[in-house]
């Protein structure tokens, strides 16, 4: 993903109110949380591209009903 399109859900979630909810490290303000912002979400894509959380993972007791 671009930095244009990370910067507009960092906004989003500034908008919001969910970034100091979120991340309560962060400043408010783009120029400082930049680097953070981006390193959390190329860690966090990472994980999801790698399958790292299974959300079927324990539900298979409801797969008779």
């Amino acid at each position: 993903m671009s930095i244009n399109e990370i910067k507009a859900i960092y906004e989003s979630l500034l908008e919001n109110g969910d970034l100091f909810v979120l991340f309560s490290n962060m400043t408010g303000s783009w120029d400082s949380d930049k680097a953070k912002f981006k390193k959390l979400y190329d860690q966090n894509q990472k994980m999801i591209d790698n399958d790292f959380l299974d959300l079927d993972e324990g539900f298979d007791i409801f797969e008779d009903y």
